[in-house]
């Protein structure tokens, strides 16, 4: 009984953690495609900068 009730805790365990990666994943890649974005813009606005006078 004490086996069965671990392994079910293991697993309980194991889904709080994947969803707790789920939701900091999902933070951290919204604001890494937000950083790469702002990094893009900047390129193109040096670049639109340097070909302008």
């Amino acid at each position: 009984m004490t086996l069965i009730s671990l392994v079910i805790a293991v697993l309980i365990g194991i889904v709080v953690l994947a969803m707790m990666i789920g939701i900091f994943g999902v933070f951290l890649y919204d604001q890494a495609v937000s950083a790469v974005k702002s990094a893009f813009s900047a390129v193109g606005n040096l670049k639109g900068g340097l070909k302008k006078p």
